[in-house]
């Protein structure tokens, strides 16, 4: 192989390696760049926790679903359970009913949901198992909160007879 054929060789391998990166770099930014785009941002929801009682007492049963409303839309679902002894558990927690619940932000994104909490909001929390509302309605904001919550008493069931036309 003459000097002037091995400088050729040389030149398109390093032109053929050259592309080949060229080509992982581009490959990888077209990969990158519509994820990137679509993460999302600090979190905007709002998160209470607390206790939870009913009656002075725990709930009955202990676990069950906690459901929070903004605008009249569900915007956060949870499930209460019963306080144990651990790091950052509040030593007048333990053995009480307690609860968490993340309630979304307005928005189009993944971890938003149209129509639900903004700056200042009212949130309304309900019981389905109990049939029972939260008395505290706390304001939407973002990040965390302690709100201890008290329920109120059953919904009554109300039997509404159908009208009937007289003749």
């Amino acid at each position: 192989m003459t000097r002037a054929t091995r400088r050729m060789s040389d030149f398109v391998n390093s032109r053929v390696k050259l592309t080949a990166l060229g080509g992982a770099v581009l490959f990888a930014t077209a990969v990158a760049g519509p994820a990137s785009a679509q993460a999302p941002g600090p979190p905007d929801f709002y998160w209470p926790y607390g206790i939870v009682q009913a009656d002075g007492g725990n709930l009955s049963p202990a676990v069950q679903p906690v459901q929070a409303f903004v605008n009249g839309i569900l915007c956060g679902e949870g499930v209460t359970l019963i306080a144990t002894a651990g790091e950052n558990v509040p030593a007048n927690d333990v053995g009480k009913t307690v609860y968490k619940i993340d309630i979304l932000a307005d928005g189009t994104r993944v971890d938003q949901r149209a129509g639900c909490g903004t700056e200042g909001d009212e949130v309304t929390f309900y019981f389905p198992v109990m049939r029972r509302f939260a008395t505290q309605n706390p304001t939407f904001h973002q990040g965390g909160e302690r709100q201890d919550l008290t329920l109120a008493g059953p919904l009554q069931y109300r039997a509404i007879a159908p009208a009937t036309a007289r003749d």
